[in-house]
């Protein structure tokens, strides 16, 4: 597995080839693109002119806002998929 745009501790995987590709931090998973949404809107707000290339760079090197990020999803109870969910899901 790789790091989520080389941040140390967030793995990105897939489960299957059929589904969304998956976030696994701290023991939970979480959909990438919906984590991947909400970062991207975060980021159009403090820079409303950046680029896809400017999101790559602006999210490795803000590594300690991405893991508050998730960290605020689990506080606040983000709806979380099991491992077992995911491998059994039908889509």
């Amino acid at each position: 597995m790789n790091n989520f745009y080389e941040i140390e501790g967030i793995e990105f995987c897939y489960i299957n080839e059929w589904s969304d590709p998956y976030l696994i931090y701290n023991g939970h998973y979480f959909n990438y693109y919906d984590i991947e949404s909400a970062l991207w809107e975060q980021y159009k707000e403090e820079k409303p002119d950046g680029t896809e290339e400017d999101f790559e760079n602006y999210m490795s090197e803000n590594a300690p806002n991405v893991i508050g990020y998730l960290d605020d999803c689990i506080a606040n109870g983000y709806n979380f998929t099991s491992y077992e969910d995911m491998v059994n899901r039908e889509d």
